[in-house]
């Protein structure tokens, strides 16, 4: 009797979160809640962000990689640096997402570019700075393998 309870009770909290039940009641979340934006644990959603997070953040490792490799080493700072014309010219047969992996990339301090967002043709000599040290891309591809 006690475990059909459980069920019941179990089954009743189960239609609060189904969006297509009668007894759905939406759950108010504040902005600074670190529940808020995010999927409900161990969802399929919850699945394919986390999928997805180590998918950019591969791509952005790499687009440190080709910077690094075909770069110049600046002789005042030392650090390597590329042209967004050219990095766009290597890097687009790898990804169609270039702009987009720069921004992401530079939200993590791991480049740095003048302006906000890069353009094809207008922004070609604006120089991309590599902002990590060759151990630090390293050790970002090995930690997502």
């Amino acid at each position: 009797m006690f475990k059909f309870r459980e069920l019941e009770k179990k089954e009743i909290e189960e239609k609060q979160d189904d969006v297509y039940s009668p007894s759905y009641v939406p759950k108010k979340y504040s902005k600074m809640s670190k529940e808020y934006g995010t999927p409900k644990p161990g969802t399929l959603t919850e699945m394919r962000a986390k999928k997805a997070s180590k998918h950019i953040a591969r791509e952005m490792a790499q687009i440190c990689e080709v910077i690094e490799e075909y770069g110049k080493i600046d002789s005042t700072t030392g650090k390597i640096y590329i042209t967004f014309g050219d990095l766009f010219n290597i890097y687009q047969y790898i990804s169609d997402k270039v702009v987009g992996i720069l921004l992401r990339a530079r939200k993590h301090h791991m480049v740095d570019f003048d302006g906000e967002m890069l353009y094809q043709r207008r922004d070609e000599e604006k120089i991309i700075t590599l902002q990590i040290t060759h151990e630090q891309i390293m050790t970002a591809l090995d930690g997502l393998r």
